[in-house]
């Protein structure tokens, strides 16, 4: 999971390198300070939601957290885009971001999908929501890297103890993330994220399937 999450760093990155190239050059010192602000507001009020997460026990059915996700990406595409841009966030912004981020601690609910979907309800351009998205994966992504460091420090080794079971599913894994980011930026260029929406409802309802299908299967044992 964490090795997965470390190899989000390099792969995000590659989208997001370009649309942050540009601003990056014109921007002066404050404003990138304020930003740095907001950003660590957002994740810090996500990192307590954690800790009230774990708690309290608090956690839904998978298949509310793909339902959910699915919201966000179909609202995407019909909520009217802002004139801000990353720069010019208020506290406010920041405040509503970390709480948007928070949900998805719940099981499928996409970070990703969550904070793209605040960012335009925010009034964020376009492409700022989107490497705004990309920013908070890559909190998380750099917290599986210290995770990652910290196992090699500690056990001096780059070896992890992983059967042929988990090595197979980590590669299909990997893969199906890497296709369906391709395919998330494909759709993004196009502006048409409603299908990525409809593809995550689908998944929800597939989950909700299995679920109940093992639930009653459980029934019938006992």
């Amino acid at each position: 999971n964490h090795f997965a999450h470390a190899l989000g760093v390099v792969t995000q990155g590659f989208f997001l390198t370009p649309f942050l190239r540009g601003p990056l050059k014109i921007v002066s010192n404050k404003e990138f300070l304020t930003l740095f602000i907001h950003l660590f507001l957002m994740n810090i009020i996500t990192v307590l939601s954690y800790f009230l997460k774990t708690f309290l026990a608090f956690s839904t059915p998978l298949f509310w957290g793909f339902f959910l996700t699915a919201f966000f990406l179909l609202s995407i595409d019909k909520t009217k885009e802002g004139e801000k841009n990353i720069f010019s966030l208020s506290w406010k912004d920041a405040f509503f971001l970390g709480i948007v981020q928070s949900i998805a601690l719940l099981p499928g609910v996409s970070r990703f999908g969550a904070v793209l979907f605040a960012g335009f309800y925010r009034g964020l351009f376009y492409y700022d929501s989107f490497i705004l998205a990309i920013m908070s994966n890559i909190f998380i992504a750099g917290e599986s890297l210290l995770y990652l460091f910290y196992h090699i420090i500690t056990y001096k080794s780059l070896l992890f103890s992983i059967g042929e079971e988990e090595a197979l599913l980590l590669i299909v894994s990997l893969c199906f993330s890497m296709g369906i980011l391709l395919f998330f930026y494909f759709l993004f260029r196009k502006k048409l994220l409603s299908f990525l929406g409809l593809y995550v409802f689908f998944v929800g309802i597939l989950a909700f399937y299995l679920l109940s299908y093992n639930l009653n299967f459980i029934r019938l044992m006992i």
